[in-house]
């Protein structure tokens, strides 16, 4: 019996079974066909014969010269899009640095300024 007789999608096994090798033995003799170099249409033909070939020695400069300069521009505008990059986030840490650095100084300042000022502070809290 059918597990979902009701399905007409569903089919038995066997039927399934008996389409699938059909397909494989049609897909099989289509590749052999293809396979098969074409002689049917030509009956002197004796098959594929192997040719000399000739090098050409000659370098085509125009696309070759191109290509490079192509390439070499490529190269260019993503170096100095590396370049500003580097420049910017060098200026943000010179920045940083300065900022940094006047601070140290500002404090160290302030620092001596309350040290000079500490002994006279002392006497007038003792008078």
């Amino acid at each position: 019996m059918l597990k979902d007789a009701g399905n007409p999608f569903r089919e038995p096994a066997r039927r399934r079974a008996e389409r699938m090798w059909r397909n494989y033995d049609v897909e099989k003799r289509f590749k052999q066909a293809k396979a098969k170099p074409s002689t049917d249409s030509d009956p002197g033909a004796k098959g594929v014969e192997i040719v000399e070939t000739i090098k050409n020695e000659e370098l085509k400069k125009g696309t070759i010269t191109r290509a490079q300069t192509k390439f070499a521009r490529y190269i260019k505008k993503l170096l100095d899009g590396h370049k500003k990059r580097n420049e910017q986030r060098n200026l943000i840490v010179c920045a940083i640095s300065i900022r940094a650095q006047r601070k140290r100084l500002l404090l160290e300042k302030l620092r001596r300024l309350e040290a000079r000022h500490a002994p006279q502070n002392q006497e007038e809290s003792n008078v």
